[in-house]
């Protein structure tokens, strides 16, 4: 009776499967095909009022149909033990007993047993086949909750779910599906939420109860699932041999200038390319500008600033060969030549003077990484060590002269200065800051995307899972300082200095 009640709406829902349960050997097939069928549509559906027209397992119709219109072959079969029916949860009106009584002929006993189990006991006149219950309870969940992330564009963890092929091989952490055993299937403990560390959907999206109680009964139930295509395509890292021979991995290599005897305009190798170009489009360079609106485009170029009247006037009266060479000199002097530089590299840093969390709390230590950052450029530092410092300052500067020692530190800002999560000096979000950190790592330095590593191997770099992992760790082994926040407003862990 419990398997009749668990599968009550199927059966009720979809009353055209009900010559299903007379799929039997003749003569019963012929007996209930013509005796029984006819019944039901009249006492379970036709002309039936709305409250009864769902009773399509009508006992007593049932019972009077068998004695009235059995065929002679069968007429002294009754059923000699008590039979008891499901209450009116099912069909509709309180049914306690059915006791039907008299002689049972023993040739006749395998084909009652055989009705008895049609009618009561067998889940096949009730359930759904596998591919119904797959299209309609399993299929628009993983559609809706699971192929953004594990379909054929993306496969995070290296798991795909689109076709029964792809999820059969698993992913980085082996079988996911157990056939029969939602418990021991990583999928149905992910949607259940069973660890901390394995949650799908992520975030605040689990899924419905009844959502994750279909999955487990799709699992339970083998996990049938109709989808047939090419696990094949699961998209496969670039290996680092092949990174050797792509075009945006090749090293720089020198290049010559273009040659042209007619060429009068080009003043340095540089122009020479330009020229070249503007030649093949068979287009000519503008005019050179005039000497006072040179030197407000220079100025504004390399300061961000107009130039003064007495800048102006300086340089129209000097009519030196290397007029020109001095205003740039001069400019490239200037302490407004590092801000208004500095403010583009700090923009790929992604700098603020805040913590950009829910409060977005102020940072006093910020304006040392901005004050940084501008001194380099305007002592001209050479870019590796400005790449190095930002990365490892806080190494050298231990083995480096103790006179660097503070500027070095200082550089790491780069890699602290990011968004920060959490309101407290605790671990609870630091994987999302170091998430931020590589990405912006990868970015700035590497012009790659290594964010999306954090999930699953790059299809078209040389970047895998592995490899941001690796410098996850050596973000995670790193102290890191907080710079306040809503629960713990002062500042801590900030290393010293000196």
């Amino acid at each position: 009776m419990k398997m009749l009640a668990a599968r009550k709406r199927n059966f009720l829902d979809a009353p055209s499967t009900a010559p299903n349960i007379f799929a039997m050997p003749s003569p019963l097939k012929t007996f209930g095909r013509a005796r029984l069928l006819p019944s039901l549509e009249r006492h379970g559906s036709a002309g039936a009022s709305p409250s009864r027209s769902k009773h399509l397992c009508n006992a007593k119709s049932l019972k009077n149909t068998w004695e009235s219109e059995a065929p002679a072959e069968l007429a002294t079969l009754r059923f000699g033990r008590s039979l008891t029916l499901p209450s009116n949860e099912f069909f509709g009106q309180t049914r306690k007993k059915h006791v039907y009584s008299g002689g049972l002929t023993l040739p006749n006993l395998a084909i009652a047993f055989a009705i008895a189990y049609l009618l009561i006991i067998s889940p096949a006149c009730l359930a759904e086949d596998d591919d119904e219950f797959f299209e309609a309870r399993v299929r628009p969940v993983l559609v809706k909750h699971c192929l953004e992330c594990h379909g054929a564009k993306k496969q995070e963890g290296g798991l795909r779910l689109d076709s029964r092929d792809s999820w059969m091989r698993g992913g980085d952490r082996g079988d996911v599906i157990v056939a029969g055993e939602p418990k021991k299937s990583l999928f149905i403990q992910a949607v259940r939420y069973n660890d901390p560390d394995l949650q799908m959907p992520p975030g605040n999206k689990k899924l419905s109860g009844p959502e994750i109680a279909d999955l487990e009964a799709w699992v339970q139930r083998g996990a049938h699932d109709p989808r047939r295509g090419s696990a094949t395509q699961r998209s496969e890292k670039m290996s680092l041999e092949q990174a050797r021979t792509f075009w945006s991995f090749q090293p720089l290599v020198p290049v010559a200038p273009p040659q042209d005897t007619a060429d009068r305009w080009s003043r340095t190798s540089l122009d020479a390319f330009i020229h070249a170009e503007l030649k093949k489009h068979e287009l000519t360079p503008v005019a050179d500008a005039d000497r006072r609106t040179w030197i407000r485009r220079a100025t504004f170029d390399l300061t961000g600033f107009p130039p003064t009247p007495d800048e102006i006037d300086a340089f129209l009266r000097d009519e030196s060969a290397n007029a020109f060479a001095v205003v740039v000199d001069r400019l490239l002097d200037s302490p407004a030549y590092g801000e208004r530089w500095g403010r583009h590299w700090l923009d790929v840093a992604r700098y603020a003077d805040t913590a950009g969390d829910g409060s977005d709390y102020p940072v006093r230590e910020a304006g040392k990484y901005r004050n940084w950052v501008i001194n380099a450029f305007n002592e001209d530092k050479p870019f590796h060590e400005f790449v190095r410092e930002q990365i490892a300052g806080d190494i050298l500067a231990l083995n480096g002269p103790t006179d660097k020692y503070a500027d070095r530190v200082t550089a790491t800002g780069f890699l602290a200065i990011g968004k920060r999560y959490g309101y407290k000096a605790a671990p609870d979000y630091q994987y999302l800051d170091f998430g931020d950190v590589i990405d912006s790592l990868g970015r700035s330095m590497l012009g790659l995307s290594l964010g999306c590593a954090r999930c699953h191997d790059h299809k078209y770099d040389p970047i895998s899972a592995a490899d941001y992992y690796a410098l996850y760790g050596i973000m995670e082994s790193t102290q890191w300082a907080f710079p306040g926040g809503e629960e713990q407003k002062r500042p801590a862990l900030f290393p010293p200095l000196v």
